[in-house]
């Protein structure tokens, strides 16, 4: 239990109940958790059936947060509706990873142990998690066993179909249940499971049912006299009125109604008139779908006036030969005038060479502008591998959770090493920091240490030069704030050691408590 303990604090999952401490006391051995506020699913369905989207959230957060520690080699095996923890904040909590299965003699790890042969881990904990959605929707329990909820009505054999006992079941999490438990298949891991019920929470949205809006609306008249068009969507009219081609007849007849004391109706009679039958215009074609009708416009439009030719003017007589003569003279007289001014300009060529130029002078020749020689950019920093790595609490009992150090220097951004957790930034004024020993195995020149601080920032730590395991010697040679989550640690010149130590001086606010989390750690 305890080696179960210890391994399922090493998987970081807000879903899961943190384990904070493991150890024993003489013969008595125990292991701390987190406080969790809220009820047991247990507690939750003593007032009845949970609502089916609740259900759904439920169901892919569980599903999550085992998939996640199946990634870490753990399994849960022992899910109950106890285990789960159901927040004020629509969140969940899944107590009891490893540890459990450990209490009760099952191997927590791969299935191989003292596990059920005929199962893998994966479908142990599959088919306990759509035993939680069966319970949330029913109250009942299907799966052998005691819990809190009353055992699920049998139905051949198997746990009656959820929509058998309570209506409004959505059908893939119906499916789901009854073909899980009457052996048909089931999802293949915790993984799959999440993937087969996505979306839930806020990504779903109600599926609109057959026949539901939007569909075409007929047009309705509008407020405007002589329009047609579609009604405002905040009428009060129960059902939208479709619109027909009206004649011009029956628009005259119904303003006449309109216009006359309202009395009882009485049959219509047929119109007459006297006017000449006249064949009518053939109508424009209408945009499809507009609505409208031509003869409506044609009732009201103004007729301009039809337009009377002007009287032609009468010019007197000899006016044309007299205007002919003088365009003759005009262009006599200008004839006249280029002839003369062009017998003028012979001499010099005026029309021949045209205005004289002034002579070329020879400018100085500009200087080219100076092409700038491209540098060569400088290369890379290699990278510094680290040979080992401790945790460095000089200070305190000279360790803070050795058997994730490595976490630090792996190569995956997603997995940390995280110090003990305290009661204040100060680290409960037990000592003035806790860090990390890099051991490069020989001395090395380093120019800078990227780090990756986990949970987005919020420590303040030193770059130290050391010796060895101890303070006594060590150098600061770097320092970062606490505002960026991935800080580079660059000493003013490269320093040539074999040990470093990230040495932090304050830590966060994490889960109630305070504690320093390192993702990943670079060298160069």
């Amino acid at each position: 239990m305890l080696d179960a303990a210890r391994r399922a604090a090493g998987v970081e999952d807000a879903r899961l109940v943190r384990v904070l401490d493991v150890g024993s006391d003489q013969s008595t051995a125990y292991v701390v958790t987190e406080w969790v506020e809220g009820s047991t699913l247990t507690e939750r369905l003593r007032s009845g059936p949970l609502p089916a989207q609740e259900v759904r959230t439920m169901l892919g957060e569980s599903a999550l947060a085992l998939e996640h520690a199946r990634h870490r080699g753990l399994h849960h095996l022992a899910l109950s509706p106890d285990d789960v923890h159901l927040l004020d904040d629509e969140s969940i909590k899944l107590a009891g990873l490893a540890v459990r299965a450990a209490l009760a003699g099952h191997d927590y790890g791969d299935g191989t142990g003292t596990a059920d042969p005929a199962d893998t881990a994966c479908a142990v904990d599959t088919t306990a998690l759509v035993a939680l959605t069966y319970a949330g929707l029913t109250g009942y329990w299907p799966l052998p066993g005691r819990t809190g909820l009353p055992p699920a009505p049998q139905v051949a054999g198997s746990p009656a179909a959820p929509s058998e006992i309570v209506s409004g079941v959505p059908a893939d999490l119906d499916t789901l249940c009854a073909q899980t438990f009457a052996g048909a298949g089931a999802p293949n891991s915790p993984g799959d499971l999440a993937s087969q019920v996505a979306p839930w929470g806020r990504a779903r949205r109600p599926v609109r049912a057959t026949g539901a809006f939007p569909l075409p609306l007929a047009p309705v008249p509008a407020t405007h006299p002589g329009k047609l068009g579609r009604s405002h969507p905040n009428t009060s009219d129960p059902e939208p009125t479709a619109v027909l081609p009206v004649s011009p007849a029956k628009v005259r007849a119904a303003r006449s109604e309109t216009a006359a004391p309202r009395k009882r109706p009485t049959p219509a009679k047929p119109a007459t008139t006297t006017k000449p039958a006249v064949p009518a215009a053939p109508r424009r074609k209408q945009p499809i779908g507009t609505g409208l009708d031509t003869d409506l416009f044609e009732e009201h439009r103004e007729r301009p006036a039809p337009l009377v030719p002007p009287t032609p003017l009468r010019r007197p007589a000899g006016t044309q030969t007299r205007t002919v003569l003088l365009l003759v003279l005009g262009f006599v007289a200008m004839f006249l005038l280029l002839a003369y001014f062009g017998i003028r300009g012979l001499g010099d060529n005026a029309f021949v060479a045209g205005p004289r130029r002034a002579p070329a002078t020879s400018a100085p020749p500009t200087a080219a502008p100076p092409v700038a020689t491209p540098t060569a950019p400088a290369a890379p920093a290699a990278p510094v591998k680290v040979a080992a790595v401790t945790s460095f609490d000089p200070q305190g009992d000279g360790e803070e959770k050795d058997s994730l150090v490595g976490l630090a220097v792996d190569g995956d951004p997603t997995t940390s090493w995280t110090s003990d957790t305290y009661r204040s930034p100060a680290f409960g004024g037990l000592k003035k920091g806790v860090g990390l020993l890099l051991d490069l195995g020989a001395p090395a020149s380093v120019r800078s240490v990227a780090v990756a601080v986990g949970g987005g920032g919020g420590s303040t730590l030193e770059l130290l030069s050391a010796t060895g395991n101890t303070l006594e010697g060590a150098k600061v040679v770097a320092t970062a704030g606490a505002a960026s989550a991935n800080p580079t640690l660059t000493p003013a010149s490269p320093v040539t050691s074999r040990y470093f130590v990230l040495w932090f001086t304050s830590a966060p606010s994490r889960d109630g408590g305070y504690r320093v989390e390192v993702n990943e750690v670079a060298l160069s």
